[in-house]
């Protein structure tokens, strides 16, 4: 008998921690920026309510580990993966990704990528029959309430990885989000070019705060009220330079980056925003 009230216990208090853990992930109706903890390199998920926008994997499995702690177990449906560059820095985390989750649409520039790596992500993508996308300048997509309109590239062409970038504006509500991948000064006087850039709430940071990276045009232009580095501690590179903290810090931007802050989560209802 206390065997059986032992048993009925523990599956009580497994339905206990089933319906907490739910409760958790409910919807707020609000978008969340997150920037994970992937080290050094790139890896964001956006949420809103049930729609999920993964950009870019970063070096290791860090991504998968962060879109389980922010989305429901039940939820095994990505909308959109946006890979910016196909560095590895910013695909590899997502081989594990795709292979655990059903991906509506992979979103990347149509570079081709020499490496075991980076072949284990295309053939995972081919043989889930996952829709690819090859956006250029001017192509808009829309995911619910958040719009994407991607400004670079142009074309395709003999550029290095980081200068072909996919550069891309979200907006949702009132809010504005400019996100870079790793864009170089070389092709971002070109993206300003565009006319595509104006003033945001937020921005990434392109090429993990180098100083081959943000420049002081694209700021002044930007104007973002928020600065997202992603870089790893201790970093081989020194990332974030010492000129583009200069840059934000002179600029008034609040500076939030994953090496000192960890991961770091903005959330905005399409009017204000703030930093959970």
């Amino acid at each position: 008998m206390i065997k059986k009230y032992k048993i009925l216990w523990g599956i009580m208090l497994l339905i206990l921690i089933v319906l907490v853990r739910s409760l958790l992930f409910l919807p707020d109706g609000e978008l969340h920026i997150i920037a994970c903890n992937v080290g050094q390199g790139d890896g964001l998920l956006i949420i809103k309510d049930s729609i999920q926008i993964v950009v870019d994997g970063g070096p290791n499995n860090a991504i998968s580990s962060c879109v389980s702690n922010h989305v429901p177990f039940w939820d095994r449906e990505i909308e959109m993966v946006i890979l910016t560059n196909p560095d590895f820095d910013h695909y590899y985390g997502l081989i594990e990704l795709v292979k655990s989750y059903n991906i509506d649409l992979f979103v990347a520039n149509d570079i081709k990528k020499e490496g075991e790596e980076y072949k284990a992500l295309t053939d995972t993508i081919k043989q889930k029959d996952i829709a690819v996308s090859n956006p250029l300048a001017g192509t808009q997509m829309k995911v619910g309430d958040i719009s994407l309109d991607f400004v670079w590239p142009q074309e395709i062409g003999s550029r290095s990885i980081n200068e072909l970038s996919l550069v891309f504006n979200l907006r949702y509500g009132e809010f504005d989000g400019l996100f870079t991948g790793d864009i170089e000064p070389g092709a971002i006087d070109e993206v300003i070019q565009t006319g595509k850039i104006y003033d945001i709430d937020y921005l990434k940071v392109p090429h993990h705060g180098s100083r081959n990276g943000l420049s002081y045009e694209l700021l002044e232009i930007s104007n973002p009220e928020l600065a997202v580095i992603s870089s790893g501690k201790n970093n081989r590179y020194g990332h974030p330079s010492p000129e583009v903290i200069k840059l934000l810090s002179d600029q008034g931007t609040k500076i939030l980056r994953t090496d000192l802050q960890g991961e770091v989560e903005v959330i905005t209802d399409g009017e204000s925003w703030w930093v959970k």
